[in-house]
């Protein structure tokens, strides 16, 4: 083998130190890009701890409005509706097969499946929305459980 130029040598000198710096300037690219990733990932779990525990404090407050409802229809003079009855019946009913999702939904955020827990969170809030409009609706029914016997007239002229 002949013997390296000093040329030669300078510019083996030179492509180790590009490779070099290739390799570290990719690593840090990679180091990066992998933390924004991870406290993406940090974020959207906290991101849905929070709309679940906003849904079970929904939830809550809706079951003790429908509590709240059967135990004043239960002092009213007169008997209320069969019809009234069953439709708070199948509200609280409802509700309770909405409560049933939130640990599901605490499962999903343990093993940390976002787009499952998201799924999760978004059809317990639309299933929510309409047992909030049902129970308005079931209120609304019974002018008697409101305090005021002609809101239910008002609004049945609307």
């Amino acid at each position: 083998m002949p013997p390296l130029t000093p040329a030669a040598i300078e510019m083996l000198w030179w492509l180790c130190f590009t490779t070099l710096s290739i390799l570290i300037g990719s690593g840090y690219v990679v180091r990066r890009l992998t933390l924004h990733f991870h406290a993406e990932h940090i974020r959207q779990l906290t991101d849905l701890q929070l709309y679940k525990n906003r849904l079970q404090t929904v939830t809550s407050e809706m079951l003790s409005q429908a509590n709240e409802m059967d135990q004043k229809s239960k002092y009213i003079q007169g008997n209320v509706s069969s019809d009234w009855s069953n439709n708070l019946g199948i509200a609280c009913n409802e509700l309770v097969q909405l409560g049933e999702t939130l640990p599901l939904i605490d499962q999903l955020l343990e093993r940390k499946k976002i787009k499952a827990a998201r799924e999760g969170i978004a059809r317990s809030c639309r299933m929510a929305s309409k047992i909030s409009r049902e129970l308005h609706d079931i209120r609304l029914a019974e002018p008697k459980l409101l305090g005021d016997k002609n809101s239910g007239t008002k609004n049945q002229q609307s």
